[in-house]
């Protein structure tokens, strides 16, 4: 059997993952009290536009990202790294997911570090992990910055993905690095040949968390649902493209510009169904 062939199971099972970020991220947005945050306050109180805010935060997140791989390819102890940068992030996911229902800070800690112990010796948990941990970054998105600094993070985001994928290349060897050691910072669709477990399919967490964040700030923002709904349903089926793409051609593609333009498209499809 081909280790590098892509299944149709492989495909379902990354939709799957990707729609269950989306669903709980509209669900919990929805449920979630809404009130001035941190990141919200600071940024209103000095009166930048979304745009300016979405671009800020989209260098910040570009930069950040290039650093971490520099200083990966020059450590000698790089796994011991990743795996703190992977409790890191977990914990902080789980942590900001909780701590928007329960005010009690402290005790929100506690889920993401029991998950990240168990994690160590039940890899299996990886997909837990990074989807757990991106419905709690995607909550926090969407109430912090809601519809409009969304929007136009999802037109920065594509530019960088695209550079970061074809021309720097960064994002593609910082992915084979987290497939080698199973870190959550990917949804994985994992299957076994020949006694050796093969990952052939994989998505970042950023391409769960901004998107959901989209789809979550409308819900916040006071959105109709159904163009919510749409921009939820576009990004799923640019991601079933994207994938069968990947299935077809084996080469890595950059998701953030297929799914914000499902997002979009979907998004209008259901401003046209409101408003007729």
């Amino acid at each position: 059997m081909d280790d590098k062939k892509i299944e149709w199971r492989e495909i379902r099972h990354i939709l799957l993952l990707f729609s269950i970020v989306m669903v709980s991220v509209i669900i919990l947005s929805y449920l979630a009290p809404h009130q001035p945050t941190t990141l919200s306050t600071t940024t209103g109180s000095v009166g930048l536009a979304p745009w300016q805010t979405a671009l800020g935060y989209g260098i910040y997140i570009a930069v950040g990202s290039f650093v971490i791989f520099f200083i990966l390819s020059r450590l000698k102890q790089k796994n011991l790294f990743l795996r703190v940068f992977e409790a890191g992030f977990i914990i902080l996911g789980i942590w900001a997911l909780l701590t928007v229902f329960f005010p009690t800070a402290l005790l929100a800690f506690v889920p993401g570090v029991l998950l990240v112990f168990f994690k160590q010796y039940f890899p299996g948990l990886t997909n837990t992990c990074a989807v757990s941990s991106a419905i709690g970054f995607g909550l926090i998105f969407a109430l912090e910055f809601g519809f409009a600094v969304m929007f136009f993070f999802l037109i920065v985001l594509p530019v960088y993905d695209y550079l970061a994928v074809y021309v720097t290349k960064h994002m593609v060897k910082m992915a084979d690095m987290y497939v080698d050691q199973q870190l959550a910072f990917l949804v994985y669709a994992i299957r076994r040949i020949d006694e050796k477990t093969v990952s052939s399919i994989k998505l970042g967490t950023g391409d769960l968390i901004f998107p959901s964040a989209f789809v979550g700030g409308m819900a916040v923002s006071g959105l109709p649902f159904i163009m919510v709904a749409g921009a939820a349903l576009g990004a799923v089926a640019m991601l079933a493209y994207l994938l069968f793409r990947i299935q077809q051609t084996l080469h890595a593609y950059p998701a953030i510009p297929y799914l914000a333009f499902g997002c979009f498209v979907g998004m209008l499809g259901g401003l046209m169904i409101n408003v007729i």
